[in-house]
């Protein structure tokens, strides 16, 4: 089976202070703002925008755009600030997500296996602070001429440094590529996302976001995502 691109994004550290730097556009579309540290062989040393280092093998890097636009961090929407930065952990309960789509004769498999690549992403505020792309096949299904691929998702824990404030967050686990084969999802494309509006960053403290998952209804398969939030 050919090499997949899984690409994990995660943010420890946030410095509130303005950056220059340059745009990072990996291989399955994410693009990363912050600034070019060093080569090392083949790994490739990130200070993305919000402060934290991330070190990316070159076969999944597409290109680097060098721009001199100032960058800043979420914007706080309002309560207090301080220098010392507090931390929000978004946690999710055991829960698995499946993304299956149907290819009729192996036709253009490449192309169907990346639409049902699935992303778990974290915005703080309009501003993308972590996003994970999943584009693996963990499971192949045979029905005649049409061939089923599944792919399984785990989320993990995310955790972010922040200024102390109060923030909107919106967690979301999609396929973030359908375009040509949505008709080809046999259930409709995934789509799950969560928002909370005041989330309360303490200086020095932790701010938890718990993330489950629970029918619409009673008696139906469709589910929803829902988040408890504690300090």
């Amino acid at each position: 089976m050919r090499l997949k691109i899984f690409v994990t994004i995660l943010l420890i550290v946030l410095i509130p202070t303005f950056i220059y730097g340059e745009i990072l556009h990996l291989k399955d579309g994410s693009m990363i703002k912050g600034k070019v540290i060093s080569f090392e062989g083949d790994t490739l040393h990130f200070m993305t925008s919000f402060g934290s280092e991330l070190r990316i093998h070159k076969d999944n890097v597409l290109r680097i755009e060098f721009t001199d636009e100032p960058m800043a961090p979420p914007p706080v929407l309002g309560g207090p600030t301080s220098t010392e930065p507090g931390s929000l952990i978004v946690r999710f309960s055991k829960m698995k997500l499946t993304s299956k789509i149907s290819v009729h004769r192996n036709q253009d498999r490449e192309g169907h296996e990346l639409e049902n690549a699935i992303e778990q992403s974290l915005t703080i505020s309009g501003k993308k602070v972590f996003s994970r792309v999943d584009t693996t096949t963990d499971k192949i299904i045979y029905k005649g001429p049409e061939t089923v691929l599944k792919n399984e998702f785990k989320p993990v824990e995310m955790r972010v440094g922040m200024p102390a404030g109060i923030y909107q967050v919106k967690i979301a686990i999609v396929n973030p590529y359908v375009e040509k084969y949505v008709k080809s999802f046999p259930d409709e494309p995934l789509y799950k996302d969560v928002f909370v509006d005041a989330v309360v960053i303490n200086a020095g403290g932790f701010t938890v976001v718990q993330v489950g998952k629970r029918r619409k209804r009673l008696g139906l398969a469709g589910y929803e995502l829902y988040a408890v939030t504690s300090n």
